[in-house]
């Protein structure tokens, strides 16, 4: 019988990450990647000793990845059903680029909606000028930038200050997040979080004040953001929450499109 245990500080799981990552369809958002193997409980699965799955729950209880080997998929079903009692699981989080973990979770679904949209690269384009502000100047945050980088996500997202800052600093020390300011002010940052985990992968994200909205600033950035990757060698993606209808549009217009989703489900 497969055994499923919580995972030891002193296991070694690179390549049965490297398994996960194989069998997705398109590339897994950073964010949720991060989120999964880096900030939640992790379990796995094990034949004799010999990984040959895991699964991650997050501090909200949510199930946010399930993954078994090819050659024990016989036991999916089975491994899925105890971790869900095992685990007191209610809800999944999953990408329907993730084929393994949705079909096992939509057999046992009670309820569904659509949690975010997840972007590639479509295509090229030239964008308008936006308006309301001239000579746009994109540079890499400095640390000396932080203190108002963290007021400047804090008022204009719903994001909580204390994940910020360490999230911030990172990206800061990595050259990671560039910013638009006017008058010493930040009025717009763009992220391009190269993966730790998925070779020649970026994350783009855009936050625009919002005073500034709705004047194709965000789509101009995240256009920018998208060409720089490129240049660079880099598969450019991005991603936003279902209800952001604002980000999707600034998204769409960047030249991008909705290839895949994140989903809730229910059990």
């Amino acid at each position: 019988m497969i055994q499923i245990r919580e995972k030891s500080e002193a296991e070694n799981w690179e390549p049965i990450r490297n398994s996960f990552y194989k069998s997705l369809t398109s590339p897994f958002d950073g964010m949720w990647d991060e989120l999964a193997h880096d900030h939640s409980q992790l379990w796995g699965f094990y034949d004799n000793d010999q990984i040959v799955g895991y699964c991650c729950k997050d501090i909200k209880g949510n199930l946010i990845n399930f993954f078994v080997q090819d050659n024990y998929s016989a036991y999916k079903t089975d491994l899925f059903k105890r971790v869900l009692y095992l685990l007191e699981i209610r809800q999944a989080i999953v990408s329907t680029n993730n084929p393994g973990f949705l079909v096992v979770s939509l057999d046992k679904s009670k309820k569904m909606s659509v949690h975010a949209f997840l972007f590639e690269s479509d295509k090229e384009m030239n964008l308008p000028k936006p308006r309301k502000i001239e000579n746009l100047g994109l540079e890499p945050a400095k640390m000396s930038d932080i203190e108002d980088l963290i007021k400047f996500c804090t008022n204009n997202t719903d994001a909580d200050v204390d994940g910020f800052e360490n999230y911030l600093n990172r990206l800061v020390d990595r050259q990671e997040i560039h910013l638009i300011k006017k008058d010493n002010k930040i009025i717009a940052s763009c992220e391009i979080r190269e993966s730790t985990s998925q070779p020649n992968l970026v994350d783009l994200g855009v936050i625009v004040e919002n005073n500034y909205r709705k004047n194709g600033i965000g789509s101009w950035l995240i256009y920018r953001a998208k060409a720089m990757s490129i240049a660079q060698g880099k598969v450019p993606i991005c991603s936003c929450e279902h209800e952001n209808i604002a980000s999707k549009k600034m998204i769409e217009n960047a030249g991008f499109i909705s290839t895949n989703m994140i989903l809730k489900i229910a059990f």
